[in-house]
């Protein structure tokens, strides 16, 4: 098995990523079952073992195996991503459609986010696969009756051409009435670019409904789903969290389980996060670009009224609100994962620099003596976390507080949920960069925090642009002390219009050598752009004097 390895090197929070990436990516694969046994082939565990309280060992959750889906095929784990693409295409338990599990006996019925996250699993699947006419045409009727029933439910949404949700991912899971929400909606905008692409690619009858559902999506969440034309607690300009369907009005107040919190400043409205799932390493330059920028400067103004947030880099999904007594606000995926994707996308380095170490602390409690939780990976990405346990030297993968908090929820954090770990390594296949969206040719666009000095990673796959899939291994280094940066990348099938993204630096920027390069002037710092590189070999160094 080709695996991909990834190591940082700097301060001590960067060595460690080596190992995290490392288990968890491991703990990933093998949450597919790929021997006869008691489970079907490609059943794809939430958990990672059977363990005391809080577990989903046995079931599949829609929107864990989407994501998982997504992160194994763009991993090069082509073999296990397959088999759990056939297991869900062979089980659509609610007819013509996945419920919030895909038990035979899921009473929960389902979830929009997770039936769109399914759908662009499927399309990565194919995306990295080897045989992609058969594969994709054998994909596109599997999922035919999902693309039915999508276009039923939206063109049957009174609040326009719009998914309406119920969802963890837009405030109402548990409730008898709709959520038309922007992170489901924007996650099956980018089911809709995926499938389409696969559509015409193998010339499938479904590529005409595909590209309409797509258009007329895109134009109702512009339309419908940005702040300013109702009253409202979000800014102007922002996305906001989603529309009640019972009176059309903004979704502000998450109703769940009987609590209720504020969700007008949470994560799920950085729905941009979901581009990376289509290979672009960089933010869209399209209409939705504004809209994007303002809804991130939004979150992260309530991100940075938190201790956590500006001394260990730990995010809250609600922007330390609270859940109404839920574990859910401090997850490692929804929360953590989600804003710092999103700052990696914005170049916001000193932001994403503080993320990606809370993710280091967040990983590791091998130094903790005393344990709350059940634990048996040091490494391992847990479902939630306490925040001030970690303050307090405790096991951070524990739900509540030793000491208690009146109300709020205990759950020990189901170490390795399936969902919140790949978010995480979806994570770190942003800072590696390699984006393969571009029809000009491929892009490397590695983002190291400021203190971390190099960055290697070996055996990452891509698609090229003639359908074949490659290998991609480089080695990026910054001497911040010289002022300069050597990049060497090596490529398993030819490289043609290759281009690389350095930095981050400074910035204030005017002074280089090194050949012809091109200054790319952000608003937090600068990058500089090699292009036109052509091989298998390439190795570069650029000065700063």
């Amino acid at each position: 098995m080709t695996r991909p390895i990834l190591r940082f090197e700097g301060n001590d929070l960067a060595r460690r990523i080596g190992a995290v990436f490392a288990e968890n990516v491991h703990d990933l694969v093998e949450k597919v079952d790929m021997e006869p046994g008691g489970y079907e082939a490609g059943f794809f565990h939430t958990s990672t073992v059977r363990h005391p309280n809080t577990c989903y060992y046995d079931s599949v959750w829609s929107r864990d195996a989407g994501r998982g889906l997504i992160e194994l095929s763009r991993l090069g784990f082509q073999r296990e991503a397959e088999a759990a693409a056939g297991y869900l295409l062979r089980n659509l338990n609610k007819g013509d459609h996945w419920g919030r599990t895909t038990s035979p006996n899921d009473s929960c019925g389902y979830e929009a986010d997770g039936n769109a996250l399914v759908l662009l699993g499927i399309a990565n699947v194919w995306k990295m696969s080897g045989d992609k006419e058969k594969l994709g045409a054998e994909y596109l009727k599997a999922a035919e009756p999902v693309v039915k029933w999508l276009e039923h439910e939206m063109r049957g949404n009174p609040l326009g051409c719009l998914l309406p949700c119920i969802s963890e991912l837009s405030g109402n899971p548990s409730t008898p009435y709709t959520v038309t929400a922007v992170f489901p909606n924007y996650a099956l905008k980018m089911a809709l670019e995926g499938l389409l692409e696969m559509a015409r690619a193998v010339h499938s009858p479904l590529e005409g409904k595909l590209a309409s559902l797509e258009k007329e999506l895109t134009e109702a969440m512009d339309s419908r789903l940005v702040a300013g034309a109702q009253p409202s607690n979000t800014p102007a300009g922002c996305w906001l969290n989603g529309l009640d369907g019972r009176d059309g009005r903004p979704y502000e107040f998450s109703d769940w389980d009987f609590t209720s919190w504020p969700v007008w400043h949470w994560t799920r409205q950085l729905p941009f996060v979901l581009q990376p799932d289509l290979g672009s390493m960089a933010l869209r330059q399209d209409r939705q670009l504004a809209v994007h920028q303002k809804s991130y400067a939004h979150v992260l103004r309530y991100m940075n009224g938190n201790r956590f947030f500006r001394k260990y880099g730990f995010v809250s999904g609600s922007g330390w609100t609270g859940m109404g007594g839920r574990h859910d606000d401090t997850m490692c995926g929804y929360s953590q994962g989600y804003m710092t994707q999103a700052a990696l996308l914005s170049d916001d380095v000193n932001t994403y620099s503080l993320l990606a170490e809370g993710i280091a602390r967040l990983a590791y409690d091998g130094n903790v003596a005393e344990d709350l939780a059940d634990e048996r990976n040091p490494w391992l990405m847990h479902e939630c976390f306490s925040y001030e346990n970690y303050e307090e030297g405790l096991d951070h993968t524990f739900g509540v507080l030793k000491n208690g908090r009146p109300g709020l929820m205990d759950n020990p954090g189901d170490e390795g949920n399936l969902v919140q770990a790949a978010e995480i390594l979806k994570v770190f296949r942003l800072m590696v960069g390699i984006d393969d969206s571009d029809p000009a040719g491929l892009r490397l666009m590695p983002r190291l925090p400021w203190e971390w000095d190099a960055m290697q990673a070996e055996n990452f796959p891509f698609a090229a642009l003639d359908g074949s899939i490659g290998r991609i291994s480089m080695e990026l280094r910054h001497d911040r002390a010289a002022r300069s940066t050597s990049i060497q990348v090596s490529s398993s099938i030819p490289l043609s219009n290759l281009a690389i993204r350095l930095g981050p630096y400074p910035k204030h920027l005017r002074i280089l050598s090194g050949g012809e390069l091109e200054i790319e002037q952000g608003e937090r710092c600068s990058w500089v752009w090699l292009r036109g590189l052509n091989g298998t070999d390439i190795s570069r160094t650029i000065s700063l004097w």
